[in-house]
């Protein structure tokens, strides 16, 4: 029997070694109903492969492989379709580990302390397995949650955002160079995906959320994947472009609220097709939490003065109002009976962490100052909390708060506390300038007020680093993602000491310019920070106050602490709300 002219033509143009092992992997891992089924697949594929890249040729029966190579020079072609062809393959072997047993099973029980071999910077949970992945801003660490045990060490793969799937075998990683997934054990790449700008995302363990796509004519798309068959859906086509959806006890139904009103997706997998009803644009504000805060089948969203609880099967929304207080994020408490939300009484004023009983609707502070560490991270279906602590996660059960009160109570307590300080702040200023100077103690870091005796003060202060999308950095702590800000330092007469302030986590990425004379670093800020590419300056962490205005509150405070400390104030200062780059010296 002769083969085709498409058999014929991919003989002449065979695929390269690492798609010829990747098909031959999947084939080895599936069932015979579906190996049968992907290798009829594979060659309606490869017979679209031919017939694109022949261009309306075919070659006679006896034609040779180098008659065929000789007629078709475009090479490029092939090479373009051998890329599609190894992303489906890709995520089809994708789909099979996602589909498999959890890692390690759900026990219910889980490590009181983890030790782990870097500092964490902050935590994701599979939704159905006992697997940790940690995230250090080199690389990220798995951690068996049931025994502590550290599975894996990868320090290849920095990313902004981490994704383990539903079973924890697998990884997705985004960052500006686009996203990638890797086993989670193995560490071994199974997909390379550079036009993915948004992120990876799981939905289930039969779907993937591929955001902000690059295509072809250079614009934007967001994709459903289907793992059991490698095929995406244009969401884009159906208007949508969801940041995140929210799977559902119902198969192939998700529930996308990024425009505020829910909004119900069903997925036809065989026709590729998704079918959307229920709500149009709604005027509330609401920041939605990706993460199932209170457990399967409720949302969690908040807005400038309330809680949204949403139950994802009916859409029936519960509202509880704080107002006349400030609500600026909300994250998860020790059981699912507990939020944990961040207060304050007007905008600008200090905010306060607190417990909110969803049964009494009654208010605790958080005795912050008595935990392990402020950088909380909950488990998953409320099973408890860990404290993020340099290189350990401690286990937290029940956290530590004040009495609790009413919500009224509450709100005139704080708006007595906040005119109480500014009171006297105004009577130690007034104190201040009506007395003789008083003798100035001695710094209390004797070496950093040593290095900074003849040295040039500079400051950079920011809220949080840029935001892929501009949206709010996200909830307490460990859920809060480090992302990076760049600092040129350029060359100077003087000895440098560079202090940088944030709320948000961050990395602060120095770029040391020739002549550049920088002789310490002072970090500080409210959640933790790390600063990369010193070189030998000494790099010190001074505490919590930030800054990001020079004419705030903060901003005094802060030089406040680097007086105390070093005997000196910053000379100049640049700040933003979001920043990205800046350049001190020179």
């Amino acid at each position: 029997m002769f083969a085709t002219p498409d058999q014929r033509i991919n003989t002449a143009f065979p695929l390269n070694f690492e798609l010829r092992q990747s098909v031959d992997l999947l084939l080895s891992k599936a069932a015979e109903p579906q190996r049968k089924s992907i290798e009829e697949r594979l060659d309606a594929r490869l017979r679209l492969r031919a017939v694109n890249c022949a261009k309306g040729y075919a070659p006679g029966r006896f034609a040779t492989a180098e008659e065929i190579r000789t007629r078709l020079t475009d090479t490029a072609c092939f090479a373009a379709a051998d890329v599609e062809l190894l992303r489906w393959v890709s995520l089809l072997r994708i789909g099979q580990l996602s589909a498999a047993p959890p890692l390690v099973p759900v026990t219910g029980r889980w490590a009181n302390d983890i030790e782990t071999p870097e500092h964490v910077i902050s935590a994701e949970f599979a939704s159905s397995a006992a697997v940790m992945v940690l995230d250090t801003g080199l690389g990220h660490i798995v951690v068996d949650g049931v025994t502590g045990r550290v599975m894996r060490h990868d320090e290849t793969r920095r990313a902004l955002r981490k994704e383990v799937s539903p079973n924890g075998r697998l990884i997705a990683s985004s960052s500006s160079d686009g996203a990638s997934i890797s086993d989670a054990e193995s560490g071994a790449s199974l997909l390379d995906w550079p036009s993915v700008r948004g992120g990876l995302l799981w939905i289930d363990d039969r779907t993937l959320l591929a955001r902000h796509v690059k295509t072809k004519d250079d614009g934007r798309d967001t994709l459903l994947i289907d793992l059991q068959t490698g095929e995406s859906t244009s969401l884009e086509s159906h208007r949508l472009s969801p940041s995140f959806l929210y799977a559902t006890k119902h198969q192939d139904q998700f529930i996308d609220l990024s425009s505020g009103a829910p909004r119900q997706l069903s997925f036809d997998r065989s026709a590729r097709k998704v079918t959307v009803s229920g709500g149009t644009a709604s005027q509330q504000q609401v920041r939605w939490e990706r993460e199932a805060i209170l457990g399967p089948g409720k949302a969690i969203g908040s807005d400038s003065s309330s809680i949204y609880i949403l139950d994802l099967e009916t859409l029936t929304q519960q509202r509880i109002d704080l107002s006349p207080l400030n609500v600026h994020s909300v994250a998860g408490g020790s059981s699912l009976n507990q939020l944990r939300v961040e207060l304050s009484v007007s905008a600008g004023a200090p905010r306060s962490q607190v417990i909110l009983d969803l049964s009494t609707q009654q208010l605790s502070k958080l005795m912050v100052d008595r935990m392990p560490s402020p950088r909380l991270v909950p488990k998953p279906n409320g099973a408890g909390l860990f404290a993020i602590q340099g290189k350990r996660l401690i286990a937290v059960d029940l956290l530590p708060t004040e009495a609790p009160m009413s919500l009224n109570q509450f709100a005139a307590l704080a708006s007595q506390q906040l005119n109480d300080a500014r009171l006297q702040q105004f009577e130690r200023r007034l104190a201040a300038s009506q007395t003789a100077a008083a003798p100035i103690a001695a710094p209390s870091n004797p070496l950093l007020a040593e290095l900074a005796k003849n040295a040039q003060i500079e400051g950079v202060g920011v809220y949080q680093a840029v935001v892929p999308g501009g949206r709010q950095a996200g909830g307490f702590g460990a859920q809060r993602l480090a992302r990076p800000v760049n600092v040129r330092v350029r060359a100077t007469e003087e000895p440098l000491i560079l202090v940088l302030s944030s709320y948000e986590p961050v990395h602060w990425m120095l770029q040391l310019e020739a002549g550049a004379k920088l002789s310490a670093v002072v970090v500080s800020g409210y959640y933790g920070s790390e600063v990369f590419g010193a070189g030998k300056a000494r790099t010190f962490q001074i505490g919590r106050a930030y800054a990001y205005s020079s004419s705030s509150p903060e901003y005094q405070r802060l030089n406040d602490e680097l007086q105390r400390q070093m005997g000196r104030r910053i000379q100049a200062f640049q700040g933003r709300y979001e920043g990205s780059l800046f350049s001190v010296g020179g």
